[in-house]
């Protein structure tokens, strides 16, 4: 307990000397690391300082959100994937990959309609986007 304490303090630190010798890439990279050993609880509250760093609001950095949504998704918590992926889209809202990440955010959750809206959106953007085309026959077969 007493380590990931200090392992706390310390990443609260790099997040507020942002821009003071700490890219971006680094933080996202400390993140992933930091997370690992913390609850469902913690891990929500260092995502939430993370995203809400002004310099992540950069076109070049949508991917940050992107990855902090998979990450969420694939810890079960999908309203805060939601929330990054949607963070993420109104950076670039056309980039397909964010939307078909979206979608498979509210697949998991259960809410199978938006899924199906999020998906086809993204292959209005591109309508060769194969994983989407097939995900997208999968969620008709959700929502009849």
């Amino acid at each position: 307990m007493e380590s990931i304490k200090i392992q706390g303090i310390y990443f609260e630190r790099k997040i507020m000397t942002a821009g003071v010798g700490a890219t971006v890439r680094e933080r996202v990279d400390d993140l992933h690391y930091y997370v690992r050993g913390l609850d469902d609880g913690n891990i929500r509250l260092e995502f939430l300082k993370v995203s809400q760093t002004e310099a992540l609001f950069e076109e070049e950095n949508k991917h940050v959100f992107n990855e902090f949504g998979i990450d969420l998704r694939k810890n079960g918590m999908y309203d805060e994937a939601i929330g990054n992926y949607e963070k993420a889209i109104s950076i670039d809202p056309k980039d397909e990959n964010l939307y078909y990440n979206l979608g498979r955010a509210y697949k998991e959750k259960g809410d199978f309609k938006t899924a199906y809206e999020k998906v086809k959106k993204a292959l209005e953007l591109k309508p060769n986007f194969k994983e989407a085309q097939e995900y997208l026959e999968f969620l008709k077969t959700k929502t009849k």
